[in-house]
């Protein structure tokens, strides 16, 4: 209905223009001009019948719909006649937007989305800074078990708080034995993470005691590959270091644990060892902060409570605690060379542009005798700016489309070949937020590299651009300026690009061949774990490791072996 009714009103409307050439040509015949020559009088009179068209259909309110779809038809055929430029500008613009989609991909899953816990705003965790006992740091380290004690008591500011620590565990029974990384937590912290386990429960407060502490809950991942996914797996028994533990839950298959992976989980149980007044600062913090209070609240309390509890340590002492958001704790290491990453794409995006505004520049010269005419004719300088700018969006759409697919390819072999020490990948998609940067970023590109040759066009004097002679002249002397400098912005961010890379190469090269102090060649290293329950003694853990030792050395091409606390070697425990 809406169509045929456009359709009769632009009838109506020429109908009415031929009227009034009519109309007035009568009255150049009244006044004595011939009739052939009063047509042509009639119509210098009342001027440009096509301009006065689009210049009614504006005054409707729907012309811009109109001259949309006369602008993309016509730039269809202008790029299908030339289709080695088309070729060229769609491919680099693909690389470009690919590149970039790809990298944001990456950058969106690891540090811009939410973590996938409940209100993850409100979850921090807590580091204390310590100055005293022969140490001057204010850098931010671990925390003591006493002090975790201490803030879950008097700190009013969280909602709950967790400790967490990190250990090896034997599973042995049915199968093969096998190595489990298990992670010691408080009984709140699956609560203070909004997280319930697939199956089963979650740790009471009683199993967060030494001696009860014999359940366990197992990631999803260790319940299907070892246990098939048995549902019966609840309240049976698994042997863990030579002990019985009580399976209590399994937790969903999407649980990623925050600061590091684990296989299962088994309660904290702070023993009193570990409650000493100057004891080790070696234990991860998670706290959960209330609603309505803010960080810096949180920190002006943990302060108040760090220096009371540094009055009642024998030894001078200054504590100090540090609050960093869970996710900024989790993405601190990856932040930095991610952003990098995306400036050094986003760079390379800037010279493709500049590349394909050159090629633009470059075609405007072959096009300005066509735009020259159709200003003839009476296409306004916005018409025709409009027109240039249409075909630009039109190759930056094709170079997009083009870019997904490449972009999907390249967050392939990304995700299959990053460093293991990226957190999140498992997170990172093609959803729709990084589809809404890359339509983004499609649109922007169009607009970048096709402002420049579309408002050259659109300035260039008809008269001298109908001269034959001119064309060259002018596009000679204006033109060549533009593409000019165009080239040598191009040549100078790609210097710019090329020095960082060249920097970056040549840390990562010293990186490699920095001195260790120690010679690297044919060693060999074996982490070895020996369960107290199994050799509790000393004596008895002396006694295998020097068997083992004669074991090794016996064996064909070993020269020498020895043996150390792992920690002297860059190792983080102390057990081993």
């Amino acid at each position: 209905m809406n169509w045929w009714r456009k359709t009769k009103r632009e009838q109506d409307l020429a109908r009415e223009i031929r009227a009034d050439l009519e109309l007035e040509a009568e009255e150049q015949i009244d006044a004595g001009v011939p009739c052939e020559e009063a047509k042509y009088a009639a119509r210098r009179a009342f001027g440009n019948p096509m301009t006065i068209q689009e210049r009614t259909r504006e005054m409707w309110g729907w012309s811009w719909w109109s001259r949309m779809r006369q602008d993309v038809r016509y730039g269809f055929r202008m790029l299908r006649q030339s289709p080695g430029f088309t070729l060229v500008a769609v491919l680099s613009l693909a690389l470009g937007i690919g590149a970039n989609t790809a990298i944001f991909s990456v950058v969106d899953g690891v540090l811009l989305r939410a973590l996938p816990f409940s209100e993850p705003e409100r979850l921090v965790t807590i580091q204390e800074t310590q100055s005293g006992l022969n140490l001057n740091s204010l850098e931010a380290l671990p925390v003591s078990a006493l002090h975790f004690q201490v803030w879950g008591k008097q700190c009013l500011s969280f909602e709950r708080i967790a400790l967490v620590s990190w250990v090896s565990l034997n599973l042995t029974g049915a199968g093969e034995p096998q190595r489990l990384g298990a992670a010691r937590v408080s009984a709140a912290l699956f609560p203070l993470l909004g997280v319930q386990p697939q199956l089963g429960r979650g740790f009471l407060e009683d199993e967060d005691q030494p001696g009860h502490d014999h359940v366990v809950i197992l990631s999803h991942a260790l319940w299907s590959s070892r246990f098939q996914s048995d549902p019966q797996i609840i309240r049976r028994k698994i042997m863990l270091d030579g002990l019985p533990f009580q399976v209590a839950g399994v937790m969903p298959a999407g649980f990623r644990p925050p600061l590091a992976e684990a296989d299962l989980w088994k309660p904290f149980a702070i023993r009193d060892d570990e409650l000493q007044v100057i004891g080790d600062f070696d234990y991860e913090c998670l706290a959960r902060l209330k609603k309505g209070i803010t960080r810096e609240q949180a920190l002006a309390e943990m302060k108040v409570v760090q220096n009371q509890i540094a009055r009642t340590i024998p030894e001078p002492m200054k504590l100090g605690a540090v609050l960093t958001p869970l996710q900024e704790r989790i993405t601190a290491r990856s932040r930095h060379g991610l952003v990098l990453l995306l400036a050094a794409v986003g760079a390379v995006l800037l010279i493709v542009c500049l590349n394909v505004a050159n090629l633009l520049l470059a075609r405007a010269t072959v096009r300005r005798r066509e735009m020259a005419i159709r200003a003839a004719i009476g296409a306004s300088s916005g018409r025709l700016c409009r027109q240039m700018l249409t075909e630009s969006l039109m190759v930056s759409g094709l170079g997009g489309a083009a870019g997904l697919f490449l972009a999907k390819a390249m967050l392939a072999v990304i995700l299959a070949h990053a460093p293991a020490g990226i957190p999140r990948l498992d997170e990172v998609s093609m959803n729709g937020p990084v589809l809404l940067f890359a339509s983004l970023i499609t649109v922007l590109t169009g607009v970048l590299f096709g402002v420049l040759p579309a408002w050259r066009l659109s300035r260039a004097d008809p008269q001298d651009a109908l001269k034959s002679d001119a064309v060259t002249i002018t596009a000679g002397r204006t033109g060549g300026h533009l593409r000019r400098w165009l080239v040598s912005a191009e040549v100078g961010i790609s210097t710019i690009c090329l020095a960082i890379g060249g920097l970056l190469m040549h840390s990562f090269v010293r990186l490699i061949h920095v001195d260790r102090g120690f010679a690297v060649e044919r060693v060999l290293t074996v982490n070895l774990m020996m369960p107290e329950s199994r050799y509790p003694e000393i004596q008895a853990r002396t006694v295998f490791v020097r068997r083992l030792l004669d074991g090794l050395q016996s064996l064909p091409g070993v020269i020498s072996t020895s043996v150390s606390n792992w920690q002297l070697l860059g190792g983080e425990g102390s057990n081993n």
